[in-house]
């Protein structure tokens, strides 16, 4: 939903700023851009400090890039996408409120008051976009601005808490919960409570270990199985994109009630029939011997 503080910035009358950037479905890092952002595509590396990190909170704060140049010191920034589908330009996202940085010839904002509009929620972009580059104004004191863009922003703002209702809490990237892993290990009762918010707390372990995986194949994710190599994008195209699970190499019923430190290299990425059958019937089998060698696949 949209948060009564996000509602309060949005309706301080600032600096307008329309930014374009790559599309992805979550904005949390987890996913390749996908559009004509052919610098990110080029430079995987840069995944998790970019504009695909726009709507992940990082300190309670969300951290964008917003083009070259000089910016006034608070503005509001519509993020704006093309839909690599319909091919159209839409809304992806909204800070209110933002304050400005400069890095070098880069200006960056960030903001604790931030919506991101569900992919099947967002609006399209009235005439599409502005000529070329990066970002363009819709209400400025000295620079040219859009007068198109600026009364697009006030519906905007009218119309942002209908839009996001179902599908954002106004904080961050709204996740699917991986329900595979309830198919696993689930028990009833008192227990499975405690794993429940043991899965929560180890959320945020899991989309590093993505964010991982997402530089070191240069955008994909594929399964670490010896021999599957499977990718959820490749084989099922948008819905897939930057999907995978995430495996403990040491199950964690091994480290007793007060539980251990686990690190990145903990993990592995694998692919849900995989993780399946580690753990069918309880077990955690190793992934090197999981699938035989006449059934393997070479990637």
């Amino acid at each position: 939903m949209v948060t009564k503080r996000f509602e309060l910035e949005l309706a301080t009358e600032i600096p307008v700023l329309f930014a374009y950037i790559g599309w992805t479905r979550n904005y949390d890092g987890t996913e390749p851009p996908r559009g004509r952002m052919a610098y990110l595509r080029a430079h995987p590396e840069d995944l998790d400090v970019s504009e695909t990190s726009a709507f992940l909170r990082e300190k309670q704060t969300f951290r964008c890039g917003i083009g070259r140049g000089a910016a006034p010191r608070r503005v509001h920034v519509v993020f704006v996408a093309l839909d690599p589908d319909s091919k159209e330009v839409k809304v992806v996202g909204v800070y209110a409120g933002a304050t400005t940085e400069p890095d070098d010839d880069w200006a960056y904002a960030h903001t604790r008051a931030a919506v991101l509009v569900p992919p099947n929620r967002r609006p399209l972009l009235p005439g599409g976009w502005v000529g070329q580059g990066v970002r363009r104004w819709a209400r400025h004191p000295t620079a040219n601005t859009h007068p198109r863009l600026f009364s697009f922003f006030n519906r905007l703002r009218r119309d942002l808490p209908k839009l996001v209702r179902d599908g954002s809490d106004g904080r961050s990237a709204s996740r699917e919960t991986d329900q595979t892993y309830w198919d696993i290990s689930a028990v009833e009762g008192k227990l499975r409570r405690s794993l429940v918010a043991h899965r929560y707390r180890e959320a945020s372990l899991r989309d590093a270990k993505i964010r991982q995986a997402l530089k070191d194949s240069r955008g994909r994710l594929i399964c670490e199985v010896p021999g599957c190599a499977f990718d959820f994008y490749r084989r099922y195209g948008e819905i897939g994109s930057g999907y995978a699970q995430v495996h403990h190499l040491t199950p964690l019923s091994r480290f007793g009630k007060k539980g251990t430190k686990t690190t990145l290299d903990a993990l592995a990425v694998v692919c849900a029939n995989c993780h399946a059958m580690i753990h069918r019937g309880g077990q955690c089998r190793e992934m090197a011997a999981l699938i035989p060698k006449r059934a393997r696949i070479r990637a």
